[in-house]
């Protein structure tokens, strides 16, 4: 009989091991997706919990990082770097007193650690409260404050790359030596991966191209009435947007496509294109090309489908019989004003947390639209306070 509990820990170790990966190459906000999608595999572990607070710290949660390092702290109370997340904790809320401590403490266990090392050096340049304070302020605004977070490790994107260049550069040189003087130097061919190959292979035929669109269609008939050259243009839009993995660009040119008087073979072709979309999680860290609330309103056809990421504050939340929770998101009321618009969101899962209306969200959600009305289908919900160490506090 197969030993269902130890297949399930080596899967569980290598979701751990890929977040892990993800953390390395600074993901931080797709780490947090995966890692809160595994939270019942991992319940009761320390590693857990303390890379779900570094993300969350890393993405300026701080509140969430609080709360993942408070769960590591019950399970294992000793531990460097833990120490050092909840440090950086209270440097952000200007707590520099509760800070202190697991420095020293931090010393006791790891003696030569340098992120301690260094904050208790900046501590004791520092040592009156206003102008500590005031240079915490400047560290939070300008984003040097995480030279006091965990350490995060070589990024193997940038030693990747670096490789790759020095590589290039070699065979460049090599091969400038054996031409001489010759000023031609070949061109070095990045690998077709197979998904740039499946896009490239609907590219539209010579045929398609001369007759994209539908002559019988009434220009009353479709949302978008294009010519000849139009369709064409979206289509070549759409396909390169989708090579360079700018994928809510390209749902939008697939949905202006599909929306319009194009043939029935380039709209089969746009639906088929836009199949090899979205083959990553997308993550308030990866999304490219976000669209404002403005924008969804005003062509709500072309944004449909699309990932957005908007900020705003929760009203009437409801958890549904079936686990789904169900709110009112008040688009751009961050600082309550600014209020852009309402917009119904559906998740379909209970949070883990409480959700707090007081306080300013960000969601990351799917454009899509339920008897005419917009609503957004929600994929990640991020809450960040907003600094407490802030102006005001400084006088």
């Amino acid at each position: 009989m197969k030993d269902f509990g130890a297949w399930k820990i080596r899967m569980n170790r290598s979701i751990l091991q890929y977040a892990k990966n993800l953390i390395r190459r600074r993901k931080f906000g797709t780490a947090i997706q995966l890692l809160q999608g595994a939270e019942k595999d991992y319940k009761g572990s320390f590693e857990f919990y303390r890379m779900l607070g570094m993300c969350c710290l890393y993405v300026g949660d701080i509140d969430h990082a609080s709360y993942y390092y408070s769960l590591a702290r019950s399970i294992k109370i000793q531990d460097a770097e833990l120490y050092i997340g909840q440090a950086a904790i209270f440097l952000h809320r200007g707590e520099v007193e509760n800070a202190l401590p697991y420095y020293l403490e931090i010393e006791k266990l790891a003696p030569g650690n340098k992120i301690a090392a260094e904050a208790l050096e900046f501590l004791r340049d520092n040592s009156d409260r206003a102008r500590v304070r005031t240079r915490l302020l400047e560290l939070i605004q300008t984003g040097r404050i995480e030279r006091f977070y965990p350490p995060l490790g070589s990024n193997p994107d940038l030693i990747r790359n670096g490789v790759l260049t020095g590589l290039l550069l070699g065979v460049c040189i090599s091969v400038g030596i054996v031409i001489g003087g010759h000023k031609s130097i070949p061109k070095h061919e990045k690998p077709v991966t197979q998904h740039e190959q499946n896009i490239k292979n609907l590219s539209l035929t010579e045929k398609e191209f001369q007759n994209p669109s539908d002559k019988s269609v009434d220009s009353m008939q479709v949302s978008f009435y294009l010519s000849d050259k139009e369709i064409n243009k979206a289509y070549e839009a759409a396909s390169r947007y989708a090579l360079d993995h700018r994928d809510n660009a390209a749902l939008v040119e697939i949905n202006r496509i599909k929306s319009s008087n194009a043939s029935s073979v380039v709209k089969a072709k746009a639906e088929t294109l836009k199949s090899t979309l979205f083959p990553e999680l997308v993550g308030f860290d990866n999304l490219k090309d976000n669209y404002s609330y403005e924008q969804v309103e005003k062509d709500p056809v072309l944004y449909s489908g699309c990932y957005v990421i908007w900020d705003g504050r929760i009203a009437n939340p409801k958890v549904m019989d079936n686990g789904f929770l169900t709110f009112t998101l008040l688009v751009g009321y961050v600082n309550k004003r600014d209020l852009i618009g309402y917009v119904p969101v559906e998740f379909d899962k209970e949070p883990e947390r409480t959700l707090e209306p007081e306080k300013p969200v960000r969601i990351l959600g799917i454009v899509t639209y339920t008897d005419g009305k917009l609503v957004l289908k929600e994929r990640s919900l991020h809450q960040p306070l907003k600094d407490t160490l802030s102006l005001e506090a400084l006088h």
